[in-house]
C-alpha cells in the first residue's frame, strides 16, 4: 500500500543520515585488567587518542563542522565552520567558525567547574561569566582543595561540602567562545580523560567518551541511522546521531515528499532510552532563545494549495 511504500522511503532515507564514530576503550588507569589484555587495551587506548586530537585539528582545517565528545557523566559539542548559527538570549547572534570555534559543555559539575578554573579553561555560565564561581576568598579555595583531597580519596561528605561553597545551579551549561578558550578545554579535558596527574582532577571516567562527528576523522567507523520500528500507521521510528546540519536536511526532505508531516524528536542518547528529567530539557540551550527548554516536535503542513508551508514548534 502507499503508507508501507512511505515508510520504506524513510528507510531508504534513514541510509543517508550516516556519521562517524569511535567508541571509547576502558581506562587503563581505572580498570584493573589481565596482564594479557593490557597490551590490547593500550593500543586502544593510543588510538583514541589519535581519535580525539584528530577531531580538534580537523576542525581547524575546516574538514569538519562540528564533533561530540560523549563522556558518562557530561557531553561536550564544539562548533567550527558551516556548523549553524544561534541568537543567544540578549538578542546578540553566535556564528561559529574554524578561527572562532565555540563549544558547549553540559550538564557540567562542581569538580569540573573547579578542575576548568585551576587550569585557566575560562567559560561562560547563563547569565553572566565564570568570574562569580571564582570570586572565592583565598581560605575559600584552601578548603575547596582540602575538599577535592577528601573527594579523591572517596569520602562521601566532599560533594556536600563543595556545593555549599558553589553558588551556581545544579548542573549549568558552560560555554566557551574562541579559539584559545576551546583548545585549553580540551587539552584539560584530554589530561582529565587519560588520567594524567593533576591535583585538582576529579577521578577519571572508567571507560574513556565516545567520540562523534558527522565528517570522517582518524579510527572513527561510519553508522547509519537505524530503524527502531515500521508500522503502517503510518508512523517510523529512527535512532542515531542528527547533527543540526543532518535533521535540518532530513526534515527539508519530508517536506518535499509528504504535504503533512510530524518529527518527534527523542531526548536519549544512542543507544539508551530518552530522558524525561532535568537532562533531558536542552540544558545546551541554556545560551539561546530556548533558555532551558528544547523542541520536542517539529510539525508541517502545506496550506494556499500547497503555495505555502505552515511549520508548527513544540517546546518543553
Amino acid at each position: 500500500t502507499s503508507l508501507i511504500a512511505a515508510c520504506r522511503w524513510l528507510c531508504r532515507i534513514a541510509s543517508l543520515l550516516t556519521w562517524y564514530e569511535m567508541e571509547g576503550p576502558l581506562n587503563l588507569k581505572r580498570k584493573q585488567v589481565p596482564n594479557e589484555a593490557t597490551q590490547n587495551l593500550e593500543a586502544e587506548q593510543k588510538d583514541w587518542d589519535e581519535s580525539y586530537r584528530s577531531l580538534w585539528v580537523l576542525l581547524r582545517q575546516g574538514s569538519v563542522p562540528t564533533f561530540c565528545i560523549e563522556a558518562e557523566r557530561f557531553s561536550i559539542l564544539v562548533f567550527g565552520d558551516h556548523s549553524g548559527s544561534w541568537t543567544q538570549g540578549d538578542g546578540s547572534p553566535v556564528t561559529p567558525s574554524r578561527s572562532e570555534p565555540t563549544a558547549l559543555l553540559w550538564p557540567s559539575t562542581r569538580e569540573i567547574r573547579a578542575l576548568l578554573h585551576e587550569n585557566h579553561a575560562h567559560f561562560d555560565v547563563p547569565g553572566g561569566s565564570d568570574a562569580a564561581i571564582a570570586s572565592h576568598s583565598s581560605a575559600t579555595e584552601q578548603t575547596l582543595a582540602e575538599l577535592r583531597e577528601l573527594h579523591r580519596d572517596g569520602e562521601k561528605a566532599t560533594t556536600l561540602g563543595l556545593r555549599d561553597l558553589d553558588d551556581t545551579s545544579q548542573s549549568p551549561a558552560l560555554l566557551f567562545k574562541g579559539s584559545w578558550r576551546v583548545h585549553v578545554l580540551m587539552d584539560v579535558l584530554r589530561q582529565y580523560f587519560l588520567g594524567q596527574p593533576n591535583p585538582a582532577a576529579p577521578p577519571s571516567p572508567a571507560r574513556l567518551p565516545r567520540l562523534l562527528s558527522p565528517k570522517p576523522f582518524v579510527n572513527a567507523r561510519a553508522k547509519t541511522a537505524e530503524v527502531m520500528k515500521l508500522s503502517t500507521d503510518p508512523a517510523t521510528e529512527l535512532r542515531g546521531c542528527f547533527f543540526p546540519q543532518q535533521l535540518q536536511y532530513f526534515l527539508t526532505l519530508l517536506r518535499v515528499c509528504y504535504p503533512k508531516f510530524r518529527c518527534d524528536l527523542g531526548a536519549g542518547r544512542v543507544g539508551k532510552e530518552s530522558s524525561q528529567g532535568p537532562q533531558g530539557r536542552g540544558g545546551l540551550n541554556a545560551f539561546t532563545l530556548l533558555k532551558q527548554h528544547r523542541i520536542e516536535s517539529v510539525s508541517c503542513d502545506r496550506v494556499d494549495g500547497g503555495a505555502a508551508d505552515k511549520w508548527h514548534f513544540r517546546i518543553v
